[in-house]
């Protein structure tokens, strides 16, 4: 994800101008935005471990974190920023809930039983 997102991100006037050049003031948007596909890629991958370790009340619960902080930071930064705030809020909306789930990640696959010739040192 990283590698077609820092190349959308380098490119932005280029791939807004496709769109017509009503677009063109919308080039922080699209980084903006590319950035926050990172995390939510993350989001994704690391809430999909607590599914299959059978944790959906983590997930739930990080879901709601989710919810909140992007309605919070849209409240704040929406009638600032127009759409600049919304793709701000839902970058840090989505690094803060990846953050969150490092933790309970971590102790689920710590805690998981070894697997013989796999996880022996």
């Amino acid at each position: 994800v990283a590698l077609p997102t820092g190349a959308l991100m380098l490119t932005e006037p280029l791939a807004m101008s496709v769109f017509g050049s009503e677009y063109q003031a919308g080039t922080s948007t699209l980084v903006i935005l590319a950035g926050s596909a990172i995390a939510l890629v993350l989001n994704t991958l690391l809430g999909q471990i607590l599914v299959s370790q059978g944790a959906m009340w983590w997930r739930f619960a990080l879901d709601v974190l989710l919810a909140v902080v992007l309605a919070l930071a849209s409240w704040q930064m929406v009638p600032i920023w127009g759409a600049d705030g919304l793709a701000s809020a839902s970058l840090i909306a989505y690094s803060a809930t990846t953050l969150a789930l490092i933790l309970p990640v971590t102790w689920y696959w710590n805690s998981r039983p070894a697997i013989q010739g796999v996880n022996e040192a």
